[in-house]
């Protein structure tokens, strides 16, 4: 609710131009869509994820059940080791609460990734993000490298392959030896571009991980230099909120357990 204060940016107030009042239909969709992706990556660490029930049918539509796909390309190739999994939160210092989708090991660093199949990635994930990692560290003492959004809805073609070596072709002049001396070298050198993935873009068909970048005031920052700078905005953002919700607390609902008549 607090980031509801940021403004979305003009695409978001067009898009809601051009769709009228269809909108909250469409937020309703996507929101369920997007609930179902992750409850499957929740769950993908403990049981099968099956499309079909028993009985042959389908237990997620078909974008659903590409997103998940995706989740677990990712997840496959680039081993994330969870340590939390839908990690509750609720911080006193910074009066609010969340969920952070998958707080990991990665290589040798904590980080923090959320599971986005909205079909754009805003400014506003990175705040929530960056809220997200200050909680994390406060309440599970967890220091957090890196966070961004794993996103199941991008356009990527396929893995980054800058640098990837070009396999050898034999020439008419090689002898034998010098073609097994190539095969060797590019064998040498594939295996130093295979193992420097994470420097590279983490990304796959379809799917890509957009880190938290802060991009402003003439910066170019990433990881925990990014992550401080958007809780300037999130310190802006929730003074708003609160000079137009004065004294706004959580309502607290009772309801009976059991019914009888």
């Amino acid at each position: 609710r607090v980031l509801d204060s940021l403004p979305k940016g003009p695409q978001f107030y067009m898009w809601m131009k051009d769709v009228g009042h269809n909108a909250s239909l469409i937020a309703e969709r996507a929101g369920n869509e997007g609930t179902n992706v992750h409850d499957a990556l929740e769950r993908i660490w403990k049981e099968e994820i099956n499309w079909m029930d028993d009985k042959g049918k389908a237990i997620y539509n078909k974008t659903e059940w590409q997103c998940i796909m995706k989740g677990f390309d990712f997840i496959q190739q680039y081993n994330p080791k969870p340590t939390y999994i839908e990690a509750r939160i609720v911080s006193d210092r910074y009066r609010v609460g969340g969920t952070a989708d998958l707080v990991c090991k990665m290589g040798r660093q904590n980080w923090l990734i959320d599971w986005k199949t909205s079909k754009s990635i805003s400014e506003s994930y990175m705040v929530q993000l960056s809220i997200y990692a200050r909680m994390i560290e406060d309440k599970l003492g967890i220091k957090i490298h890196n966070a961004g959004v794993l996103w199941l809805k991008s356009n990527t073609r396929g893995m980054d392959k800058a640098g990837m070596p070009k396999e050898p072709k034999r020439l008419k002049k090689d002898s034998d030896a010098d073609f097994n001396a190539k095969v060797k070298e590019y064998k040498k050198d594939y295996g130093k571009w295979k193992r420097a993935k994470m420097k590279r873009k983490i990304q796959g068909k379809g799917w890509q991980f957009v880190p938290v970048n802060y991009k402003n005031e003439g910066l170019n920052l990433t990881g925990s230099k990014a992550i401080k700078k958007y809780m300037e905005v999130w310190n802006a953002v929730k003074y708003i909120y609160d000079f137009y919700n004065e004294g706004d607390k959580p309502k607290n609902l009772i309801y009976p357990t059991t019914l009888k008549l």
